[in-house]
């Protein structure tokens, strides 16, 4: 039969949801602690909050009810999914340059010219 103090998980996410959930946790005075901390940690861009490897909240079973009432405000029992990001549109090359001291065409992403030294604009 399981005892009052049995740990029960509430929560799986990344390293940084469960570190947040765990301090509004004990800011509540529901004890908890994280489980597979560690490898959350090693590999977190490839972890889905949820997966296997994702780091764990647990409490203890007669805190169970209480701590699942805070994981839902936070975001429910696999994290919290979020807007999913755009992509960050890659900006054009410069434009080139010509160097006014010797005529060297120069790529546009410099600014000195690599044949005399000379500064963009001077």
């Amino acid at each position: 039969m399981p005892q009052p103090d049995d740990p029960v998980v509430v929560f799986r996410g990344t390293a940084w949801q469960a570190e947040q959930l765990r301090g509004l946790l004990e800011n509540a005075g529901i004890e908890s602690f994280l489980r597979d901390e560690v490898m959350g940690r090693i590999d977190a861009p490839a972890l889905a909050a949820g997966a296997i490897g994702a780091v764990k909240v647990v409490v203890a079973r007669d805190r169970v009810t209480q701590a699942k009432q805070l994981v839902e405000d936070f975001g429910g029992e696999e994290g919290v999914s979020g807007p999913a990001l755009e992509p960050v549109p890659e900006l054009p090359p410069p434009a080139p340059w010509v160097c006014v001291h010797c005529g060297e065409q120069v790529e546009g992403q410099f600014d000195v010219c690599w044949k005399c030294g000379a500064a963009r604009g001077d």
